[in-house]
């Protein structure tokens, strides 16, 4: 008798555990399986659009220093042209149009400059607008996200006006 209250025993605490792990992978594991899935996609959506973020800031970079370097090379052509033309003015007018010419080769290098200056201004107010529109739809989208790429963007922007400014 002591074998089959044994036995009996065993066989109730084993359908008992049965059930209790039925229980427990349909209400626990698999809720926390789904869980657990949705995070890693979420995470692995977070981390392609910081890649697309990534790449566009760089593209914009790019852009920006091709312009400026295109800029720059176009001083750099006026201002060649500009002493050319002033040399002829010296050899034709003598001394008195070369203290002529040295002073609106200044004012124009001064005038340059200022063409420069606002010619970058401009381009950052652009890059600041296409930065404005891409926060808005990153905003809409995922608020930590755009939290994250607004400061990234920031630090670069500042670095680069630090660059700028030395």
């Amino acid at each position: 008798m002591h074998n089959l209250a044994i036995n009996s025993t065993f066989w109730i605490q084993l359908i008992n555990f049965l059930v209790l792990m039925l229980v427990f992978v349909k209400w626990g594991i698999k809720p926390l399986q789904r869980i657990i899935a949705r995070r890693q996609q979420y995470a692995q959506k977070l981390v392609e659009l910081e890649k697309l973020w990534e790449k566009r800031i760089n593209e914009m970079e790019k852009d920006y220093e091709k312009i400026v370097t295109r800029a720059e090379a176009r001083a750099s052509e006026i201002i060649a042209e500009a002493k050319r033309y002033a040399e002829e003015l010296k050899r034709q007018v003598g001394q008195e149009l070369f203290i002529y010419k040295q002073k609106e080769q200044a004012r124009f290098k001064r005038y340059l400059e200022l063409k420069k200056q606002e010619y970058k201004d401009y381009l950052r107010r652009e890059v600041v607008e296409e930065f404005k529109i891409a926060l808005g739809k990153v905003l809409q989208e995922d608020k930590t996200l755009a939290e994250k790429i607004t400061r990234a963007l920031l630090d670069k922007m500042n670095t680069v006006a630090k660059s700028e400014g030395s």
